[in-house]
């Protein structure tokens, strides 16, 4: 399970009150202990789904998206995660790979306080994932 490692290595950055945006959050944000925007624990996005402006307001550090392979198809309109992303220059890391169709795919902001110890952080976790076989 991707979520678990994942979860448990931000939570070294818990004590900064940042905010992650993941549509399958589960156990990252449990083991995290970051602020979380999903469609189960926030109420905007419950009622509205994901917005574009919403995402602005809440400017999350983290953006996880979900994909049945180790990219995104930027080939497709964008979602509103997709758009927000692009938009305010996030930087893409390696994807965490879950099992064979599925993956997480992590877009930090950048200029945050931790960025590199984040995105190292991450990027262990992904490369540590790719190496298990589900």
């Amino acid at each position: 399970n991707a979520h678990i490692p994942l979860g448990k290595t931000l939570s070294s950055f818990s004590d900064d009150n940042y905010t992650i945006f993941c549509g399958d959050a589960g156990s990252i944000a449990y083991y995290s202990r970051w602020n979380l925007l999903d469609g189960l624990n926030d109420k905007f996005i419950a009622q509205n789904g994901v917005k574009t402006n919403y995402l602005k307001e809440k400017h999350p550090e983290l953006v996880i998206l979900i994909s049945y392979n180790q990219s995104i198809d930027w080939t497709n309109p964008p979602i509103a995660e997709e758009k927000y992303v692009l938009e305010n220059n996030y930087t893409q890391l390696i994807p965490i790979k879950f099992d064979d169709n599925y993956y997480l795919i992590p877009f930090l902001k950048p200029n945050i306080k931790d960025y590199n110890l984040i995105k190292i952080s991450i990027e262990n976790v992904a490369k540590e994932s790719s190496q298990i076989s589900v």
